[in-house]
């Protein structure tokens, strides 16, 4: 609007086409004299704020605001949005005014809008605005919603707060948490989610001017790769040496694109079944041992901190039986200690050659009573599942002195001779009753024939005594004294 003087008859005009909508308040003042004198005047322009200072509000929750009037030209019904519920616009169309009012029942940053309709002579509508602030504001940094990977900041969420008040968080995830700043009547949530899921929070404001806490909420979404097994036993399993594990079977969810088995080219293979299922299958190295490998998740978007892993540990038996003994052959009833030198094995079976003769002792003795070859066998076993088997032969032997020979030339015990297995070497001498030397052995392979070594003439049939010296297979030697009886 422009304003025009006519000094010729002391008149001014005010005239023009308004371009802006409001309420302005003009005032005319006339200088010509020694005291100026004002008029004052008001144009209302579409729609226009009464008391401009009024429009934009900050309030507590559950405290009327100061009453917000507009006043309006042409002839539409003002249409009023984005008010917080418990605010009501009233107009009055007898006098073009509109007035807001009320006592707001929630939390935030409400921009609310005017609008006048064209008509009534106005051919344009107008629209103007205002900000209400309900106690806790919108965050005027980072978004009160937010969706990030576990182990990841969030972008920090300030929150203006009213005057004289503190703030109190709750439902943050773990690792995130509220505290005030940076700036004056401001709270901020920020930190590095340690846990996944959706996370539903809330900030309430405490305040002693404000009776009423406001509360405004947000969600912070921790994305994290998730393994889920179908058996968790089956990560864990115990077998015998050579034996392929029992299939494993994985589904993934979450941001996980992928799973990868590690290490490889260790016996267990990773197959896709598809729809996010894996398997395991395979046979782990053959020694006795724990094998560790581990189930790694990958992901397009989490790569770096949502990844999981999820550890398989393959409890490998290989028990190795073995044992020595002090001895392995000599003269029954033999007595044997054996020492159990078997690994990897923690119980233990022995038969001594009889399916009565056991013992499950770790060192067992054992007495072989009778002349035989044993096979004296050891089960080593590895937690009642996981066997092996190693056996070794035991000889027992029994020295036989003959009492009586025959030396009648019929080719039937002729000879008196110890030519037992068990023998090694034999030495005898031989005398009459009269302690007379009469003959003599030398060697196992050697015998008396019955003629007196002294006279070259047959003995006579009788009673005649031995001293024996033997040595036995073990290298063993026994000395013996007996009688022996000689009949043609």
């Amino acid at each position: 609007l422009l304003d025009s003087a006519n000094t010729a008859n002391d008149t001014l005009f005010i005239y023009g086409t308004p371009t802006v909508p409001g309420t302005y308040n003009y005032v005319i003042t006339a200088n010509g004299c020694a005291t100026p004198s004002t008029v004052n005047g008001q144009i209302t322009i579409g729609v226009g704020v009464v008391n401009p200072g009024e429009q934009d509000q900050e309030v507590c929750e559950g405290i009327a605001i100061n009453d917000i009037k507009y006043a309006y030209a042409g002839g539409g019904t003002p249409v009023v949005l984005g008010l917080p519920n418990g605010l009501l616009p009233i107009s009055n169309a007898t006098s073009d005014t509109l007035t807001i009012s009320g006592i707001p029942a929630e939390s935030g940053t409400f921009t609310y809008t005017i609008s006048i309709p064209p008509g009534g002579g106005c051919v344009n509508g107008s629209v103007i605005t205002g900000v209400i602030t309900v106690g806790i504001d919108d965050p005027i940094g980072g978004n009160n919603v937010q969706r990030v990977c576990i182990n990841e900041p969030i972008a920090n969420i300030v929150y203006p707060l009213p005057a004289f008040s503190g703030a109190t968080d709750a439902g943050l995830p773990n690792g995130v948490s509220g505290s005030p700043g940076p700036g004056a009547n401001q709270y901020t949530i920020s930190g590095t989610p340690t846990v996944a899921g959706t996370f539903n929070y809330s900030v309430t404001t405490t305040s002693v001017v404000c009776a009423t806490p406001s509360v405004l909420t947000g969600t912070i979404i921790v994305d994290i790769d998730t393994i889920s097994e179908a058996n968790i036993l089956k990560a864990s399993q115990k077998l015998c040496v050579n034996q392929s594990i029992d299939s494993i079977f994985y589904s993934i969810s979450g941001t996980a694109s992928g799973l990868g088995l590690s290490p490889l080219n260790q016996g267990l293979k990773i197959d896709t079944l598809g729809g996010g299922a894996y398997v395991i299958t395979g046979t782990p190295p053959a020694t006795h041992a724990i094998h560790s490998y581990v189930v790694t998740t990958t992901s397009t978007r989490c790569s770096a901190n949502g990844t999981v892993t999820k550890p398989i540990n393959i409890t490998v038996l290989k028990p190795e039986a073995d044992f020595v003994m002090d001895s392995d052959k000599g003269v029954a009833p033999l007595i044997v200690s054996f020492t159990n030198s078997s690994s990897n094995a923690n119980s233990y079976a022995w038969n001594f050659g009889s399916v009565t003769e056991t013992s499950i002792e770790n060192d067992p003795s054992y007495t072989f009573k009778e002349p035989s070859i044993y096979n004296v066998q050891l089960i080593a076993s590895a937690d009642n599942m996981c066997h092996d088997t190693i056996s070794y032969p035991v000889q027992t032997i029994a020295i036989t002195i003959p009492n009586v020979f025959t030396p009648n030339d019929d080719g039937v015990n002729d000879f008196y001779e110890l030519q037992d297995e068990g023998i090694s070497n034999v030495t005898a001498v031989i005398f009459d009753r009269w302690g007379k030397k009469v003959g003599e052995i030398n060697g196992i392979n050697d015998g008396w024939d019955g003629v007196n070594i002294a006279t070259g003439l047959p003995c006579n049939d009788g009673t005649y005594f031995v001293v024996l010296e033997v040595t036995d297979i073990t290298d063993t030697i026994s000395k013996y004294s007996t009688t022996l009886t000689l009949r043609r």
